[in-house]
């Protein structure tokens, strides 16, 4: 929960074989594919939610991040 996830080629979060229900919720993949997984529940699921794309932003040169 609460994750920042960057530089994955597949789902960022992974559940394999959970004997109850995982709760996954509250994560960002940082990528410039959309349609990129962000969670993959591989077993039960319970709550699986608001977990979001959103695209990289590029540094400046600089290191200045707050133009």
């Amino acid at each position: 929960t609460g994750n920042i996830i960057r530089g994955t080629a597949g789902p960022a979060v992974v559940v394999k074989d959970s004997t109850t229900p995982a709760h996954v919720s509250g994560n960002t993949l940082i990528s410039d594919n959309p349609a990129s997984p962000v969670v993959d529940v591989q077993g039960p699921a319970g709550v699986v939610a608001e977990n979001v794309v959103r695209p990289s932003v590029p540094i400046p040169e600089d290191g200045d991040s707050q133009r």
